[in-house]
């Protein structure tokens, strides 16, 4: 029987082992970043009853997927309990083309419903591109589903490695 925690547990996996892959030949700062990711796992995994790490064989060519933790999500939720809930994931292509056509170096985005990041991620990916300084300063969401919030936050970490200082401001709240 399929549980909300084995498809944590399921997402937990894949976050750790995308951070491995991520970490491999990456040297610059990268203790502060693991220990960024590490908390933000140990975080997650507090809160899972019967977590149960699994040993999931993910090929290098997935690192070029944003948001797969997002789209694993999407995946084995239960797509009647996300039409009850209002729930609605932004595809890729609308986000990328609505944050590469308005934001501008320096502004702050504040995502108030950003489940796994669609938003945020395209624009820290513009913050990058633009050489924005201070990314982690830059980038807010909040969402009501935990899981979403933990995997934001993870997405953002992932993607933007030695960027962030501090754990992404993604937070749960119902705004």
């Amino acid at each position: 029987i399929a549980t909300d925690d084995n498809y944590q547990s399921i997402l937990i996996s894949i976050a750790i082992k995308l951070i491995e892959l991520n970490s491999k030949g990456y040297h610059h700062n990268t203790t502060k970043w693991i220990e960024l990711c590490n908390f933000e796992i140990e975080s997650w995994k507090s809160k899972v009853d019967n977590f149960t790490e699994y040993d999931i064989d993910i090929p290098d060519s997935v690192l070029d997927v944003l948001d797969i933790l997002g789209k694993t999500y999407q995946h084995i939720s239960e797509s009647h309990a996300k039409a009850i809930g209002g729930v609605f994931y932004t595809p890729e292509s609308i986000s990328n083309k609505i944050i590469h056509n308005n934001l501008r170096k320096e502004e702050i985005v504040l995502d108030p419903c950003c489940g796994s990041g669609s938003f945020l991620i395209q624009a820290l990916l513009k913050k990058i591109k633009d050489e924005d300084e201070l990314i982690h300063q830059c980038l807010y969401g909040f969402d009501v589903d935990e899981i979403a919030v933990h995997i934001c936050r993870l997405n953002l970490l992932i993607i933007g490695k030695e960027r962030f200082e501090v754990t992404p401001k993604i937070n749960q709240k119902d705004v």
